[in-house]
This record gives C-alpha cells, structure tokens and sequence, in this order.
C-alpha cells in the first residue's frame, strides 16, 4: 500500500517528524508551487493528480491543513482505491489563529470520509481545540487517538522523530490492510 502524504501550510520539512517517516518509508509526497499560502483551487488539483499518477491502494498520511486538503478534495472526487486516512491536527477554520492567507478550504464538517479513518489530537493545540477534535472525529467516523498535550503537533512540539506516533501510524496501517 502506497503512503500519500499531504503536508500543511509552510510544508514539512527537515526536521519535521512527516518528513522523517517520509524519509523512513518512502511514498508519495504532494507537492504544492505555493506552501506559504495554501489555496485550495490550486491543492485540491495537486491531489487529484497525484492519485491519478499512482494506481493501486493508497493511504492518506495528512497533517494540519493537509487534513483540510482532504475534506475539502472529497467535496469533488472520489478514489477507490484509498483505503484509509491518517489525519494528525487537523485545524479548525473558525479558530482566530487559522491562517488569513488560506483560501478555499470549506468546513470539514460539509463532507463524510468514505474510509477508514484515524484522527490525532492534541489536547493543547492553538489551531484547534480537542473538542472541535472530538466532534470532528464523530462526524467523520473517525477514531480519535488522543495524544495528550503536543501542541500543534509541528516543529514548534519539538517531537523529532515522534516515535508515539509513528506507532500509532503503523497500527492503524495494520487495521485497514
């Protein structure tokens, strides 16, 4: 199964715990031509064509506004061939601190994912509170793994290769294989 990662604003980059699972376990990575100021005319594309280019069961792997990326993707399209979603920190877009240069992504609450879905919250993330996590997770179906306190779960919660993570990556691999 092929691993697709979708990164948030600013992109994942060294040192970031997705680019280092990245790293360890190959995959897809979505690329955007602009990561400081997410649009999702221009992400939701990127996406479509990314699974397009590569047939066969594949696994979202999405931080942050990757999360949002998703939901907002699935308003669109579809793909069989996805079998599941690992969603970690997933902002909420009413929050003060969602970015202003963000354009396009709706509510995630508009649409149901139709896989097998895991949701990781933080329960001191600025972007999002664990309850807006929590109601997110029942929408979507989705099992809510509760991290504890990890802020935004980026390079500011210095979680380096973030093997609790990871962990739980693996295991929810091992349930939708």
């Amino acid at each position: 199964m092929k691993i697709v990662f979708l990164a948030g604003i600013n992109n994942s980059g060294p040192g970031h715990w997705q680019r280092a699972w990245y790293e360890k376990l190959g995959g897809i990575w979505v690329e955007h031509a602009d990561w400081d100021n997410p649009r999702a005319q221009e992400w939701v594309p990127n996406l479509q064509k990314c699974l397009e280019e590569h047939p066969g069961p594949k696994v979202l792997m999405a931080h942050s506004m990757g999360c949002l990326l998703i939901s907002r993707w699935v308003k669109d399209h579809q793909d069989p061939s996805l079998k599941g979603a690992f969603l970690v920190g997933p902002p909420d877009i009413l929050s003060p601190q969602y970015p202003k240069v963000a354009e396009g992504f709706t509510s995630p609450f508009e649409v149901g994912l139709p896989f097998p879905t895991a949701l990781v919250a933080s329960r001191n993330d600025p972007y999002s509170s664990f309850d807006y996590a929590q109601e997110l997770a029942a929408h979507w179906k989705a099992r809510l793994l509760d991290v504890g306190n990890k802020g935004h779960i980026n390079m500011d919660s210095r979680l380096g290769f973030w093997d609790e993570g990871f962990g739980l990556f693996l295991e929810f691999i091992r349930t939708i294989a």
